[in-house]
């Protein structure tokens, strides 16, 4: 790695007193040799703003400009907007004040973006806290694309990230109305065909912990339908809205923390589920996942759940056992794969068409 471009660390600081030291810490210990940081916070009502301070003699030794600014609370995207705005460096390399960068996080990704046509790059990270990974989540080099991104298939880890400021000012930097700024991110990056990319090294440890903003599920659906409603005229737009759903429930289910939304959303598909085991004796469902899961015990007559990726026992098998299968009705419970799987059914099975059903959220 020959770089010796001027990369901007910038953590945003909000209410991680008991976090934030090591956050910093970890940027200090960065074996990329030029670097600024810059440290903003944002309205903190705990003793953040006196840890950082204590800290102040460490970064204005290790880095080669040093700020340190604190003001009311005007949120995390406006935060970074004065990061990128009082930046003097190349490259962007943002931390959140509660996750640890990895020694050699600045310096993997300044080797990957310099020099690329790629606006962004990232790595893996490893979740700590309430939730540690076992497993790398990246396997090998992933391009990401918008048409991924937008439906939820693809997407990078924005914590071990790194970004051209000249491209962050481009696109008008992070959206100071929007929570989910990550996605929205993601999205205006790879439009026009635009491409951005993530290594299979983890670089950042994220952490899971009560306060996470991630976990505020009312709040992230919300934000979700503003950015996908950005895109009302694309191809994609109400497979990604479905999917939107079907992401939120899987998550909040997960962390045992469901939003009113949700909670109606899954009331609305448990409900259509009992009328569906009411009207009908022998049930069949295509779609082993989330929503199978959820409706499952509402159904006494269920004879057959197909999945390509399922192992075959009991009632369970591969679709090329549908023609084996004696059903009223198919239920498809891969929500925002609908007619893929109408498609699929109808054309190499030949289901009759009035004998597929599918959920209304």
């Amino acid at each position: 790695m020959n770089s010796s471009a001027l990369v901007t660390a910038v953590i945003p600081s909000y209410n991680h007193a008991k976090y934030i030291k090591e956050s910093i810490q970890s940027m200090i210990d960065q074996d990329y040799e030029n670097m600024e940081m810059i440290i903003i916070d944002d309205g903190s009502s705990d003793n953040s703003i006196e840890i950082i301070e204590s800290m102040i003699p460490l970064c204005k030794k290790r880095f080669k400009r040093f700020e340190f600014r604190h003001r009311e609370n005007k949120g995390v995207s406006a935060t970074l907007n004065e990061g990128i705005m009082w930046s003097k460096g190349k490259y962007l390399s943002p931390l959140a004040s509660d996750d640890i960068a990895l020694s050699h996080k600045t310096s993997f990704l300044i080797d990957k973006i310099e020099n690329s046509n790629y606006p962004a790059v990232f790595g893996d990270i490893k979740r700590i806290g309430e939730r540690n990974d076992k497993e790398p989540n990246i396997k090998e080099f992933t391009i990401h694309t918008f048409d991924e991104i937008f439906t939820l298939q693809n997407r990078p880890f924005a914590p071990s990230s790194m970004y051209k400021i000249e491209a962050l000012k481009k696109i008008g930097g992070y959206p100071v109305d929007i929570a989910v700024e990550d996605w929205y991110m993601e999205l205006k990056f790879t439009e026009n065909n635009n491409k951005i990319v993530s290594y299979p090294e983890v670089l950042t440890y994220y952490r899971r912990h009560e306060k996470n903003t991630s976990k505020n599920y009312e709040l992230i659906y919300n934000n979700f339908i503003k950015i996908v409603d950005n895109y009302k005229n694309h191809k994609l737009y109400f497979k990604a809205r479905k999917l939107c759903d079907i992401y939120l429930i899987k998550i909040s289910l997960a962390n045992n923390c469901l939003s009113p939304t949700l909670n109606m959303k899954i009331d609305k598909i448990i409900s259509q589920a009992k009328k569906y085991s009411q009207d009908y004796n022998k049930i069949a469902i295509y779609g082993n996942g989330t929503i199978y899961n959820l409706i499952k015990n509402h159904f006494e007559n269920i004879v057959a759940v197909f999945d390509k990726n399922q192992k075959e026992h009991d009632i369970y098998f591969k679709p090329d056992k549908i023609v084996l299968t004696n059903f009223d009705i198919i239920i498809v419970t891969a929500i925002g794969y609908e007619d893929d799987i109408m498609n699929f059914l109808t054309s190499n099975y030949n289901i009759d068409i009035n004998k597929i059903k599918i959920f209304d959220i």
